[in-house]
């Protein structure tokens, strides 16, 4: 099933000019090997950017409440 509903996304791109006819370069061919459902308490990568402590800045923010903030300015 997950082979068809690529097809049929990569078609829909080809027909968008974002992508390559799926007859030619097929993107699931390629990714086989990788799992249909992502699980991120499996993801070691996502485990050890979590378990980063965040370095705080005189102020007392941390890189991520400065994009928050960002955020609430430029929307």
């Amino acid at each position: 099933m997950a082979h068809v509903v690529n097809i049929v996304v990569q078609t829909l791109l080809k027909q968008l000019n974002e992508a390559k006819d799926p007859e030619i370069l097929d993107w699931f061919e390629g990714n086989r090997h990788l799992p249909v459902h992502y699980n991120r308490d499996e993801d070691e990568e996502v485990k050890a950017m979590e378990a980063e402590d965040l370095v705080a800045t005189e102020d007392g923010r941390t890189e991520i409440d400065e994009m928050s903030f960002q955020k609430m300015l430029h929307p």
